[in-house]
């Protein structure tokens, strides 16, 4: 994770993935770093606002950490463990209200199947850890030139049958007589 986020410095998986790193040995600092760098690089990726914060409530840095966790709720309300971080950093910060609230609201997310919550295993550390080759939207992979296709236009009945399947029977309408 290290050479990587070396050779790539300007690339969010690679500091996201060393931030996972170093927050799993225990190296808070370097992970704290790590996740400022993924937001110096995107500002808006919660998954790095909660694991920042959640680094910062570890060291009663409540109020840093309330600052990231209310961005992140903001842009992901649906987010249950940004939810709950935030609830605990209020109630830490005597916000008791404001606290209570918040993890009232992370009871209701826990019960909803369309709530985002973050863990150890893999797809749960956000976006940034996910190992993707390409999401096919990048411009070195997307040809802006039409095709070379036309249409023609045929008669069902005159298209290639291929092998080993059986035409299908024409359709012929039915007339139903009344009693």
């Amino acid at each position: 994770a290290r050479a990587a986020a070396q050779a790539l410095p300007d690339s969010p998986s690679a500091q996201h993935v060393l931030g996972l790193v170093r927050r799993a040995q225990n190296e808070g600092a370097d992970a704290q770093a790590a996740f400022r760098r993924v937001l110096d690089l995107d500002p808006g990726d919660v998954a790095a606002r909660v694991f920042l914060a959640q680094l910062l409530l570890a060291e009663r840095q409540a109020e840093q950490a309330v600052e990231l966790l209310r961005v992140a709720v903001e842009r992901e309300p649906w987010n249950a463990t940004a939810t709950y971080a935030l609830g605990q950093a209020r109630l830490r910060l005597d916000q008791r209200q404001e606290g209570q609230r918040l993890l009232a609201r992370f009871q209701e997310l826990r019960e909803a199947p369309h709530a985002t919550t973050y863990g150890q295993a893999y797809g749960q550390q956000g976006r940034y850890a996910e190992a993707l080759l390409t999401t096919g939207a990048e411009p070195e992979h997307v040809d802006p030139a039409t095709p070379p296709v036309r249409y023609v236009a045929r008669p069902i009945g005159s298209l290639p049958v291929p092998p080993g399947t059986a035409r299908a029977a024409p359709r012929t309408r039915r007339r139903c007589r009344r009693a």
